[in-house]
């Protein structure tokens, strides 16, 4: 990921090499007004169904760097989801 500061980190890759991922975006802000972006597809997207069944629920999201100083951000998300449908997946911290 690249990025600094200033504009938050970015990842792109049209083709999803990297686990399908094509797309991420975490914008910096207040403690609990930071914001995360990710979007994928194609095969090498690990298979997860949407929407998500009760059962799945709660999430955990966690966004992994791969450099030679890996960051890692995770949030859980325990409230229900604003969107889940069969292509797009969205929830907020309360």
């Amino acid at each position: 990921m690249g990025g600094t500061r200033r504009d938050g980190y970015k990842y792109s890759d049209r083709a999803g090499v990297s686990d399908g991922i094509t797309k991420v975006k975490v914008i910096d802000g207040a403690a609990t007004k930071t914001k995360a972006f990710a979007t994928g597809k194609g095969a090498n997207l690990p298979l997860v169904s949407l929407p998500l069944g009760a059962g799945q629920l709660p999430v955990t999201v966690q966004l992994v760097t791969n450099d030679a100083a890996p960051h890692c951000w995770t949030a859980d998300y325990a409230n229900p989801p604003a969107k889940n449908e069969a292509k797009k997946f969205k929830v907020k911290l309360p």
